[in-house]
């Protein structure tokens, strides 16, 4: 199986707080990122890979991605929990400056391009949107963002915005679902 390493960073705490409430459950099969296998490793195996969580609730565990070792650098990352403590995903907030180069160079090639919608439609939620509610965890990533899909390594990843001077787009999170 393709191992995967992912670490980036961005925003202050206020983002932090932003990362929390975007978290949405995934159904999950084989994503995996740092040996964390998606709907098989538990939060006490996130710890003990990514160090000691700057907060710990119930559904999620926040780390600070300053000593991940990662080929993707993270600045943050969170590791969405079920009930029963088991990884059902994990969102990495790449450092600033992280682009669809790094992106594509990391994963081997370039995925399937498509809107923030489309994946949600793809996946078959049909309530979402800025603000709203899948899954019953709120999210608040523009339906209109672009994302690209490596759909046999259960990863999405979203982009932000394109760069003034290189027209490259800027990567806003990976998830490994």
């Amino acid at each position: 199986m393709f191992s995967r390493e992912h670490g980036r960073g961005r925003k202050t705490s206020g983002f932090l707080l932003f990362l929390f409430l975007i978290s949405f459950p995934f159904i999950v099969e084989s994503g995996e990122w740092l040996t964390l296998q998606i709907g098989v490793s538990k939060a006490e195996d996130a710890k003990k890979i990514l160090g000691l969580p700057l907060q710990e609730l119930p559904d999620y565990l926040l780390f600070s991605g300053e000593k991940i070792q990662s080929k993707l650098k993270a600045d943050t990352v969170v590791v969405n929990l079920d009930s029963n403590k088991t990884i059902e995903s994990i969102f990495l907030f790449p450092i600033f400056g992280t682009t669809e180069i790094d992106t594509r160079k990391f994963f081997g090639g370039e995925g399937k391009i498509m809107t923030y919608e489309e994946f949600l439609t793809s996946t078959g939620r049909n309530s979402y949107g800025a603000g709203t509610r899948a899954s019953q965890k709120l999210h608040y990533v523009p339906l209109s963002s672009e994302c690209e899909l490596y759909e046999n390594l259960r990863t999405l990843v979203i982009y932000e915005d394109r760069d003034f001077s290189s027209g490259n787009a800027q990567v806003q999170l990976v998830i490994f679902y």
